[in-house]
């Protein structure tokens, strides 16, 4: 049968990570040979490249004996594809697709980057865009049934859920393909393995920020039949019921029922507050567990333009019933910079977080994140310079955090958020074109250049323009992503920014809901 590597370039773990894993499946359940890798190191030319199979155990990834007909890349954030040049180095392929023979072998590169693949597809043979069940099974049944390389490419062209590099230029449209039912299986993800169950894809909410309510493909729910056979058959164990908001499925009591039934113990944490307000009102296994809520905004009018409307109130009491109902831990996650916010929105938070000091005593984690304009989300055209201001808000969440931990002994901690090194680094790649390629192939891999700021040398001596990728978009003008089409009407996008601005406004001129806690 057809032999695939399935190839993660850096290190991944945990849900994020379900494509590749899903992909590795799906493969396997086609008759195909397929091998998860990960791979990653300091230096392409050294001898060797460390590399994790998946499973456990270090692999040599230079070995000649892999033997692989193709290899498929899967890619979740944009700072994996500084690893992809010498991930497909370590497999004996040269990176990039002009330098390769028809005798090589094919190299597909998919996953969540995908929705902006400009910077890499010089090293790509086939981009695929959407349900790896659908675009990898589909080239590996190509390739064991002898069709070249070649003809592979052609026959994909212009084709939902492909686009080829080399015959599509200019670019054509790139199209999402999907499966119509998600197919129930359990799941091995992360390094540890735990056992995951998919409840879902996409996201039925559509924060402004986020690629996965707009660009993630149409909402889907598992069938909740199937669900509870696998449920089942892990009897016992401790189980990673996943979905991207885990409180907000249709069936989600059904499912707690059966999960009792089974005595097996929910792991599954990503969750909307309010919709886990009600879950936990209904007692079940869930009240003890611990959970994590994106607020995303700092104030209550951040998240009304994001499309979060969460009020003050509503978070400290959701703490208090979490903590009545003996939680044991609470992340909540949030995104600093937003457009328009200010030390007033700072303020309140810091307010919200003194009110929680009152019923809150178990641990308690913020994970805070600079805005990065993400594309295809409505905030995509928006400045991507570092905010000095942002950041220093984050850093006063932070020493906020710390008094807490003096005076009280809790454990409440805030993540740093990323240097401007970092921040301008990842922004700029995620919105580059092809030129940034040239820059990958130069880096080396060599993450210490990107923190300590001298990747900025690095991409200005192979001739890619990083600072031209940071300043803000004319709504609705072409970028390097606008051929590829996440079935999301353009339309919809920009009237969901005009509305972030006109909440904004309305709330800066008072016209908003009272802000207090």
């Amino acid at each position: 049968m057809t032999s695939i590597a399935v190839i993660e370039p850096g290190p991944t773990g945990g849900p994020g990570a379900m494509g590749a894993v899903l992909v590795l499946e799906a493969l396997r359940r086609a008759g195909h040979i397929a091998t998860h890798l990960r791979l990653f190191g300091p230096s392409r030319r050294e001898t060797s490249i460390p590399g994790v199979l998946f499973g456990g155990g270090i692999i040599d990834a230079r070995s000649d004996e892999l033997g692989h007909d193709a290899l498929f890349v899967s890619t979740i954030y944009t700072r994996q594809w500084i690893h992809l040049p010498a991930a497909l180095e370590a497999c004996g392929v040269r990176p990039m697709r002009e330098e390769r023979t028809s005798s090589d072998p094919l190299v597909a590169i998919g996953g969540q980057m995908m929705l902006a693949p400009s910077p890499i597809t010089p090293f790509a043979d086939v981009v695929a865009l959407g349900d790896g069940e659908v675009t990898a099974v589909r080239i590996a049944d190509m390739i064991h049934a002898g069709v070249p390389k070649d003809e592979i490419r052609a026959t994909l062209s212009g084709q939902p859920g492909y686009w080829v590099p080399g015959l599509d230029e200019p670019p054509s449209t790139l199209r999402r393909a999907e499966v119509s039912t998600i197919p129930v299986r359990l799941l091995r993800t992360g390094a540890s393995g735990s056992p995951t169950i998919e409840l879902a894809r996409g996201c039925k909410s559509r924060c402004a920020f986020c690629p996965i309510g707009w660009a993630g493909g149409s909402y889907r729910e598992a069938d909740k039949t199937e669900v509870a056979d696998i449920v089942q058959s892990a009897r016992g164990t401790g189980l990673n019921a996943y979905a991207p908001d885990y409180s907000s499925l249709s069936w989600v009591d059904d499912l707690e029922s059966t999960m009792t039934t089974a005595s097996c113990h929910p792991r599954g944490r990503d969750a909307r507050m309010d919709a886990t307000r009600r879950l936990v009102s209904r007692g079940g296994q869930q009240a003890g567990k611990t959970w994590s809520f994106g607020l995303e905004g700092i104030s209550e009018r951040l998240r009304r333009a994001i499309g979060k409307p969460l009020r003050n109130n509503q978070i400290v009491e959701g703490m208090t019933e979490l903590a009545q109902a003996g939680c044991k831990g609470v992340k909540w996650y949030f995104i600093l910079g937003l457009p328009g916010e200010d030390e007033s929105d700072l303020q309140e938070l810091l307010a919200v977080l003194d009110e929680t000091r009152k019923v809150w005593t178990s641990r308690l984690d913020l994970t805070l994140t600079l805005l990065q304009p993400v594309p295809h989300t409505p905030l995509q055209w928006d400045d991507g310079h570092f905010s000095e201001a942002a950041y220093d808000r984050g850093m006063a969440i932070r020493r906020h955090l710390a008094a807490a931990h003096s005076a009280d002994g809790l454990i409440w901690i805030a993540s740093q958020p990323k240097s401007r090194s970092l921040h301008e680094h990842d922004t700029a790649l995620s919105r580059a074109d092809a030129s940034a390629a040239g820059y990958l192939t130069a880096l080396a891999g060599r993450k210490s250049r990107i923190s300590d700021g001298r990747w900025t040398e690095t991409a200005d001596a192979a001739g890619w323009d990083w600072r031209g990728a940071l300043p803000a978009i004319t709504p609705g003008a072409a970028v390097p992503w606008s051929f590829v089409d996440v079935g999301v009407d353009q339309g919809r996008v920009l009237a969901a920014r005009r509305r972030y601005g006109e909440t904004m406004a309305a709330s800066t001129a008072g016209v908003g809901e009272s802000m207090g806690v």
